[in-house]
Parts: structure tokens; sequence; C-alpha cells
């Protein structure tokens, strides 16, 4: 699916990397790409088999998991993003369920269904389709990073109240991750994208006063990058960063 959400906003599929659980990413790497947005300059682009891939058999992968859910009314028509009412943070959605009545279901490995408390869920009203098309080895339980955290952050910003993983192993394996609501997951996104929204805030106050700009680091002003060391500015509490400013 196209990328419904703009670099400068934290997303669903970047929510993981700003919380620190992502290993191939992190906030560093998502507020930087912010600021070359803010630039004009172009962005690096995403390519390559996995990509293509995981694009083309997305649709495949949520039409099997609602078969084997016993659920027949997927809607993969999702053009706009949800931006959540108070938490600056947007989310796209690769499918979605609306149950006219409650569902119960059971946790079932043998059919390649996962329940997150290892025994049933019941599932009702709106709910959010994540598609994962993996080379890892089959896993039981779901590591943050593989959809779980961004799973949580669409579920906040549709204001759904179930949703599923649905990850296809090497090609071969379907396995469907189902949860409900994580109060402790959602605060903490909460507080992760508010903080990344306010420091994204400042530095873009300090860019606008700034005029030398760094040879090496192009679209970063040399005040920004010695006043505050820029791959640790998220690390930063936000109180420092207004007193060094």
């Amino acid at each position: 699916m196209p990328k419904l959400t703009k670099p400068t906003e934290l997303s669903g599929s970047t929510i993981a990397a700003a919380m620190g659980v992502d290993p191939y990413k992190n906030a560093n790497d998502l507020l930087e790409l912010a600021v070359t947005s803010v630039d004009g300059l172009p962005l690096p682009e995403i390519t390559g088999e996995p990509l293509t891939w995981g694009n083309a058999l997305e649709s495949t992968i949520l039409k099997e998991a609602c078969l084997r859910l016993g659920i027949t009314n997927l809607n993969l028509d999702h053009k706009e993003a949800y931006r959540h009412k108070t938490i600056p943070i947007a989310v796209s959605l690769d499918g979605s369920v609306t149950l006219d009545e409650p569902l119960t279901i059971k946790h079932n490995p043998g059919e390649g269904i996962f329940v997150e408390n290892g025994e049933q869920i019941s599932i009702d009203g709106f709910g959010c389709l994540e598609a994962k098309n993996t080379s890892v080895t089959p896993e039981e339980t779901l590591p943050l990073h593989r959809g779980v955290v961004q799973l949580q952050a669409q579920m906040l910003c549709a204001e759904a109240t179930w949703g599923a993983v649905c990850v296809l192993y090497r090609g071969n394996q379907l396995r469907i991750f189902l949860y409900s609501i994580h109060v402790k997951i959602c605060y903490n996104i909460s507080k992760v994208a508010n903080e990344f929204d306010m420091k994204g805030g400042i530095i873009k106050l300090i860019k606008k006063n700034c005029i030398t700009s760094h040879p090496t680091h192009s679209m970063l002003p040399d005040c920004l990058i010695k006043k505050f060391q820029f791959p640790l500015i998220l690390m930063t509490p936000l109180t420092k960063l207004v007193k060094l400013y």
C-alpha cells in the first residue's frame, strides 16, 4: 500500500523505531528524515524485492486470514490515513473488518491462529488488520517491531477495539496474531509521539533562526550540530533542549 502519512509525523510503521524497539532503525533516523523533508530535500526511496512482494501479497494474506477466522466482510479500500484526534500520530490500514455481532476466536496454533493470552479472544465492532511478509522462521510470539506496536497505534487512531497482525512466513506459512487494545503500549505511544512532535518543533524553530550550514550535514545548521549533537537529540530531555536554546 502507498504510504499515506507524512514524513514529518510519526506513523504506524515508524512508531516502533521511535519507541526504541525496532532493530533496523531508531528515533534519530526518523527525526533526520523529518528534517530532510522540511528542508525540501529528496527523501531516500525504499525499494527492493521484500517491499515488492510484501505489497503484491498484502491482499492475499488478509483474504486468507479472514477465511481462517470465519470473517467475510474484509475491507481493503483505505485511501486516507487515520489521524488521532489529540495525539500527533497518523496511520494507514492494510485492511479492516466491522463485525455486526461478537465473535469468539480460540487460540489454535494448528490452524495458525495465535491469541495473545494463549486462550481465546472475543472481538466485536471495528478491527484493524495488518499484513506482514517475512523470511524469518515462524514465531509463536511476535516481537514488538513486527507489527505489534504498529497495530496498537492503528487501533488507537482508528478507534478499533481489536486487531490482527497476519504474517506470511517464508512464503508458505500464515500465522494470525490477534490482539485487543493494550493500555500500557498505547500510553507509551502517546508519550513518545508527543515528545517526538515537540522536539521536531524545536528543531524547526532553531533551523529557522540559524544561517550557517555544516558542509557535511547539509540538512542541519551548524549551530544545531554544535549545540545539540544531533544524533543524541531525541535522547535529550525537552527541558534541557529549551535551556540550551
